[in-house]
């Protein structure tokens, strides 16, 4: 008997072909903003460069010069447009604050252990040198002693007062061996005996200039990740227009400024003696080279 075979259609494909996966890759600037970058030492110098020649070029013989050889007033200003931005006309300190808002904040975060730890000495140590004075200092004089001792002194809540109650009262104690008033040795070596020694007198005041240190550090919320990423390709951007356009017209204009005119400009510095690129800015006085005949 003849075996039949069963042929399947393939069906035709519907709509479009699906393109394989492929990994996605995040581009989300919270994720990792770009730094601002820093000016190095050639970006420095690339801006003195171009402020100088900026500056100098804007004179009636020089700019006339210079016009016939293409330089306009919108390449002047094209020229200034991107020296701001380069310079960073545009970045706010807060950009340049938030590399120290990072340094400081896990010293913040840290800083609250700390915290809590002056907070339960003082709420150790207030109450329990009260009871002290009440049971040694001579009975006549417990009322005079409490109140030059705990004058403006009290129990804070847990947050930057305890820093200040808990210093006053650190110092108060210190007071007590050089005391005039009827009990001070007796409390202070009562107090010494409980456990309040040098040692842990020192372990706080420690403590506290650490935390008075991180307080007094200036807090600033991070600047928003997306303008800080902008910041950072437009300066980093303006950095390398500006030096193209630099080069461009240091190229076509230097034959045109020789000597300490091209000097003056930024397109060369002087050597062997003679005014480096830095001195010689300004030439106001010094009677300008007289156009060519044919301006």
């Amino acid at each position: 008997m003849a075996s039949s075979k069963t042929t399947v259609k393939k069906k035709p494909p519907t709509g479009k072909k699906k393109a394989p996966e492929q990994a996605e890759t995040s581009t989300t600037l919270e994720a990792a903003p770009l730094p601002i970058p820093a000016l190095s030492s050639k970006d420095r110098q690339l801006l003195q460069r171009v402020s100088r020649f900026l500056i100098n070029i804007a004179s009636a013989g020089r700019a006339a010069r210079a016009l016939r050889e293409g330089y306009t007033t919108d390449e002047h200003k094209e020229g200034w447009r991107l020296w701001r931005i380069a310079a960073g006309e545009s970045i706010s300190l807060d950009h340049w604050l938030d590399e120290l808002h990072a340094a400081v904040a896990p010293e913040r975060g840290k800083s609250l252990e700390a915290l809590k730890q002056i907070d339960a000495f003082e709420n150790l140590w207030f109450p329990r040198t009260r009871a002290i004075v009440r049971r040694v200092v001579p009975r006549e004089h417990r009322e005079t002693f409490e109140g030059v001792f705990f004058k403006d002194l009290t129990q804070q809540p847990l947050g930057p007062g305890v820093l200040q109650s808990v210093s006053t009262y650190l110092q108060r104690v210190e007071e007590l061996t050089r005391s005039k008033l009827p009990g001070a040795r007796v409390v202070a070596s009562t107090l010494a005996a409980r456990g309040l020694t040098d040692e842990l007198r020192k372990q706080m005041r420690e403590q506290i200039r650490q935390l008075a240190t991180v307080q007094q550090a200036p807090s600033q919320p991070p600047p928003d990740p997306k303008a800080r990423h902008r910041a950072a390709i437009e300066r980093t951007t303006a950095l390398e227009d500006l030096s193209d356009w630099y080069n461009d017209w240091r190229t076509t204009l230097t034959p045109i400024f020789p000597g300490l005119e091209g000097v003056a400009l930024g397109f060369v510095t002087s050597k062997g003696g003679r005014r480096s690129s830095e001195e010689a800015v300004e030439d106001e006085g010094q009677e300008e080279p007289s156009p060519d005949p044919g301006a």
